[in-house]
């Protein structure tokens, strides 16, 4: 955010109007190099910064210009060239006793200023992937070339390998993927903010626009001075925590804003695929769909009621409506067909006459109007069948599917199949797609809770039920699910009836909005099969299961295990073998079409294991969940909870699949979308349109290989018994610092700002899973604020932390070590993935900066001893990462990504210091003044994670 100037539309050199050449700082916009491929990118830094400039200086003075301008000298001095240890120490201090010296106000003016930097930059950043995808899809099209990771790149490779059409057919009608959006308890962005970096994203893409008049140009650019200074005076931070409905909107913004639309076009291209390369092949219809945990998922939240269930429920069916209402209103006011000058279906023209017979009110309020335009009078009776209190309202979406297929035959068989094919057809995907409820709303509960819930049901206390053994309770469970009614115990006030009065709150929705809509019940901390049984009695009692007197079944419930845990995941198999034994459970299996979702949890895994196990044990129970359900004629959809940074399973979604045991897809795939994640892909159209196509291509050509390689995984031996001893050594080394030190708990108190971001007003969902206020333990945080905090101090400790010990330890004891490790990440598409995540996660980390935190624990003994292993451990896995992927500096393999992080830094420096200080004042400061020092801690926060582009 160099040199402010006032922006005039004369100076234009190709899209941007500034009145001075480009500044000499890089992220600011460097004078880029001959052939550099983000000219643009830089261009566009240069002038939001420019434009930042100016309102900085009209909302805070010269002087805030200043004390910004300053700070980041010094950060950048720092960080710039190489200093021997001496002068870095000299910078550093000078650049704390800046911050020490400067007044509260500047200090929160200061964060601010970076802060919507950082905004800006990332929405040029999201700008320009759109407009360089644009640019290569150009090239590639003269060049007959396709885009890596993609479905064009996916049919390409099965043309080229010639895969007979029977085949692809297969796969392409086992094809589901379904992406669950949830509420994210420390994403930071506002959706009155985000749709703000939306309309900044707007303006650059109409500045992009060449042929745009001097005055359009202007006019642009007054725009964006105005949207910026709205920014400015808009508070990043709630003043209040967010309520449960609030996450349901927010998550519901996207869809209004992008997914509606960018989803079917996925579709379009698979058709147009299909067509060039499979002609005989028809594309499988919506099978891609969307989830939610925003209004439905209990576990720890005590906000999230039976109401809320419903309310979240009513505004998906809300919005649902409305956008399809919006679509049908265009499409009749683009159909002004007349039956003047073409003909018309009987079939149409028989089912207006129906509709008409049934909405004598609504044909009173048309009247006459369109008589001759059959297309026109249609829709207008479909629009008015959306209102569900109306005179004929539809019973479910296949209604309106049907009618809008009816539409595209008439117009198909009266020469206008391209309006059928494009208009209609788009419409009509939505419909399919989306429905009348959007997405999906699970619920989820843990386990303890739900198995509380049976106990208080049946008359017993906590106690008494949690002293049986498994054994007896699976056995209890068994015997109320098959007897001929549910048990009808006391209806008594507490957890009982919140618990039931959910599931009788899902039974409601999948009355009203459909089996569509709801019925997932999630388990978190599955440990046992008595744990799935507990759901499956609750949902008796509701009505949502229903055993018949032969045996059978009916349901309209999918019990869902979470295991998270190493020792559940490694327990997972036999949970499910346990299960498919038990005929009560078979039922409800057999009930839902012989189907079983499994969830496996990445966050709690990885913090109860670190990163390097939680992988490998998640790798591990995958393989043989596949083979248990195969075993019992059971089609298995493993549901993913990954997202966000590597430590929670973050990292390319491509790679991921693609690296996935043998066997684990089989065309079906459910996975989490969770906080600033959901933004950066699904924020702007074109880049969610190329997320969604790189995913399918994923999993239509991962199973594919998969049905190639027949159950062979194709590893070595020798790569499972490296993976086993890499794993045990990373397990005891860092279960040896974060659970077993009776120490670390402090440091991680003291050193980093979790106990601060309960303050924050970023999620509805409290930080611990209990509520207690005692002392906090590892064990009852919650996986994201844990991760959440580590990368607000620098440390990214889950990310990495026993990985340095494994690696060493294995290249040290064994002469072929590195050689196995290089060829597995030559040729193991898993292991490269877990490489390349944790290597770009070490270049995120700053020992310099996680040194400054450290030093605000108390104790000198303890700050010292826990650092020291920090520190050495970083070390140790910045060199065995190295040695692995045969590089001498962190990302040099990733110029972009490394480039990125470096010029990012001195700008998210002076804020870390900021927030030191903050915290050390904050913790000093009597509890009548913690408020106020409470804000500019927070929008420090805030800061931090937009110049990382993470949270946790």
């Amino acid at each position: 955010m160099t040199d402010r100037s006032e922006t005039r539309e004369t100076d234009l050199p190709a899209s941007r109007a500034v009145d001075e050449p480009a500044p000499t700082d890089a992220l600011a916009g460097a004078a880029p190099t001959p052939g550099d491929p983000d000219v643009e990118l830089r261009t566009d830094i240069s002038f939001l910064g420019r434009l930042l400039g100016q309102v900085l200086v009209e909302q805070g003075g010269e002087a805030l210009f200043a004390a910004e301008e300053g700070l980041r000298g010094l950060a950048k001095t720092l960080r710039g060239g190489e200093l021997d240890a001496e002068e870095t120490t000299r910078l550093d201090a000078e650049l704390a006793g800046a911050v020490e010296g400067m007044e509260a106000s500047e200090l929160v003016g200061v964060i601010r200023a970076f802060s919507v930097y950082f905004q800006l930059v990332n929405t040029a950043e999201q700008h320009h992937r759109v407009r360089r995808r644009r640019l290569r899809d150009a090239e590639r099209e003269d060049a007959h070339r396709v885009q890596a990771e993609s479905l064009a790149a996916a049919f390409a490779e099965l043309t080229a390998r010639e895969v007979p059409a029977e085949r692809v057919r297969e796969v392409l009608g086992k094809l589901a993927i379904e992406l669950v959006m949830t509420a994210h308890p420390t994403e930071i962005s506002r959706r009155t903010v985000l749709a703000k970096h939306m309309l900044v994203a707007r303006c650059l893409d109409e500045l992009d626009d060449a042929g745009r008049s001097p005055r359009e140009r202007r006019e642009v650019v007054d725009r964006l001075l105005e949207e910026i200074t709205i920014l400015w005076q808009t508070d990043a931070m709630r003043s209040a925590k967010p309520r449960v409905i609030d996450e349901v909107r927010r998550g519901l913004f996207f869809f209004q804003e992008v997914l509606y639309d960018a989803v079917g076009l996925v579709e379009e291209e698979l058709e147009r695929l299909l067509a060039r390369h499979y002609p005989e092949l028809e594309a499988p219809k919506a099978f891609l769909r969307f989830g939610s945990w925003a209004g439905g998922d209990q576990d720890g939240n005590p906000y999230v009621t039976p109401e809320v269930f419903r309310d979240a429920l009513a505004l998906h069916r809300e919005l649902a409506v409305k956008l399809m209402r919006d679509r049908l209103r265009g499409l009749a006011e683009s159909l002004g067909i007349s039956i003047r000058l073409t003909g018309v279906s009987e079939e149409l023209l028989a089912s207006i006459a129906t509709d008409e017979a049934a909405m004598p009110r609504t044909v009173a309020d048309i009247g006459d109007r369109n008589a001759r335009e059959p297309y026109r009078r249609k829709l207008s009776l479909m629009w008015e069948r959306l209102d569900p209190a109306g005179e004929l309202p539809y019973r479910d979406a296949a209604e309106l599917v049907a009618d809008l297929e009816l539409i595209e035959r008439s117009l198909a068989a009266n020469r206008a199949g391209r309006v059928a094919d494009r208009s209609v057809e788009r419409i009509a995907r939505q419909a399919r797609i989306f429905a009348l409820h959007l997405a999906r709303l699970d619920m989820r509960q843990h386990s303890d809770r739900l198995h509380r819930a049976v106990a208080e049901w049946l008359g017993e206390t906590p106690e008494g039920y949690g002293a049986r053994t498994e054994e007896e309770r699976s056995e209890l469970l068994q015997g109320l699910l098959e007897a001929p009614e549910p048990p009808a115990g006391p209806d008594d006030p507490g957890v009982t009836s919140e618990i039931r009065r959910s599931f009788d709150a899902l039974h409601e929705a999948v009355l009203e909005h459909g089996p569509a809509a709801a019925g997932t019940v999630i388990v978190s901390f599955t440990r046992q099969p008595s744990d799935l049984l507990a759901v499956q009695l609750l949902a008796r009692g509701a009505g949502l299961y229903r055993p018949g007197p032969d045996g059978g079944a009916s349901s309209d419930i999918d019990v869902v295990p979470l295991f998270e845990s190493i020792d559940d995941l490694r327990r997972s198999p036999e949970v499910m073998r346990e299960l498919f034994r038990l005929p009560a459970y078979m039922r409800n299996v057999e009930a839902r079409g012989n189907r079983q979702v499994v969830m496996v949890g990445y966050s709690d895994s990885n913090k109860d294991g670190g990163y390097l196990t939680a992988n490998w044990e998640l790798f591990l129970a995958q393989e043989r969940l596949v083979d248990i359900c195969r075993l019992n004629r059971v089609t298995l959809t493993l549901f993913h909870g990954r997202g966000g940074t590597a430590s929670r399973g973050g990292g390319s979604t491509y790679s991921a699949i693609m690296g996935g045991p043998v066997g684990s897809l089989d065309g079906r795939i459910r996975i989490t979308e969770q906080g600033e994640v959901i933004f950066q892909k699904y924020g702007l159209a074109p880049i969610a349109e190329r997320n969604l196509d790189s995913l399918a291509a994923a999993v239509l050509l991962r199973t594919l290989q998969e049905e190639e390689a027949r159950g062979f995984t194709g590893r070595r031996r020798v790569w499972d018994e490296a993976m086993a001893e890499l794993a045990e050594t990373s397990l005891a080394h860092y279960r040896s610092l974060v659970h077993d030190d009776p120490d670390f708990i402090r440091y991680f108190l003291e050193a980093s700002p979790i106990r601060e971001l309960e303050m924050l007003h970023v999620g509805s969902r409290p930080a611990r899973r209990s509520g207690s206020a005692g002392a906090l333990r590892v064990e009852e945080l919650r996986a994201i604020p844990w991760v959440f905090a580590w990368m607000q101090n620098r440390h990214l400790l889950p990310s990495w932390y026993g990985v340095g010990r494994a690696l060493g330890d294995f290249i040290g004891r064994y002469r072929g070590g590195l050689a196995v490790l290089r060829e597995m990440y030559a040729e193991w598409p898993w292991w490269r993935a877990v490489v390349d995540n944790c290597h770009m996660t070490v270049a995120k980390a700053d020992m310099r900066i996680a040194h400054r935190y450290a030093a605000l624990v108390s104790d000198p003994a303890l700050r010292e001893r826990i650092w020291g292993k920090v520190e050495g451990e970083f070390t140790a896995t910045c060199a065995g990462l190295l040695a692995v992927v045969g590089r001498h500096e962190l990302l040099a393999d990733k110029p972009y990504l490394q480039r990125s992080i470096q010029l990012r830094n001195p700008y998210i420096d002076p804020i870390h210091y900021i927030q030191i200080r903050l915290l050390r004042a904050l913790r000093e400061a009597p509890e009548d003044a913690r408020e106020e020092l409470g804000h500019p801690l927070l929008l420090s926060v805030s800061g931090i994670a937009a110049g990382l582009r993470n949270t946790g």
